[in-house]
């Protein structure tokens, strides 16, 4: 029983380890802000907007990472480092605990997109749009259902309405 007890906490330790690993590996690259229309696997992205509230929960129900969905709005590209863009959420995003009691609250934050790969974003928490802040970019990349509901954003030439 006590061998049983060593085992699972030596599990729980490496899943949790992994995690923090994870969501510490991207913001380590250098951001700077974005100048222009950021190029995205080949297309200009100006912004991508949210029509409506996105809410999801990590498919791994042992996952640590926080973000539970995102508010509808805006989301703007203010900085990027060499494999990706941080689109800063206008509305903010939706944080909460992967276990019960399952509170939920409003946070800064936003969607990381890659530069190349096509589909690959990850949500992150922190302000991006100052580069000297530490961001934490989630571990499990968003779904395919999630990312849809993202639409791209184009602004209106100057002069119309």
């Amino acid at each position: 029983m006590r061998q049983l007890r060593h085992i699972t906490a030596g599990l729980l330790t490496a899943v949790v380890l992994g995690s923090v690993e994870a969501q510490t590996r991207l913001p380590a690259l250098s951001r700077q802000p974005v100048h222009g229309t950021p190029l995205i696997c080949g297309k200009k992205i100006e912004q991508f907007v949210l029509l409506q509230s996105a809410d999801f929960t990590p498919s791994d129900h042992f996952s640590a990472d926080p973000l539970h969905g995102f508010q509808k709005g805006l989301f703007l590209p203010v900085s990027e480092d060499a494999h990706g863009v941080f689109f800063h959420g206008s509305n903010g995003v939706v944080v909460g605990r992967p276990y019960p009691p399952y509170e939920h609250e409003s946070a800064t934050g936003g969607i990381y997109v890659s530069k190349t790969k096509p589909g690959l974003a990850y949500g992150y928490l922190g302000d991006a749009r100052k580069p000297a802040v530490q961001l934490t970019v989630m571990s499990e990349r968003l779904r395919k259902d999630v990312l849809a509901k993202f639409l791209i954003g184009h602004s209106a030439p100057p002069g119309k309405k």
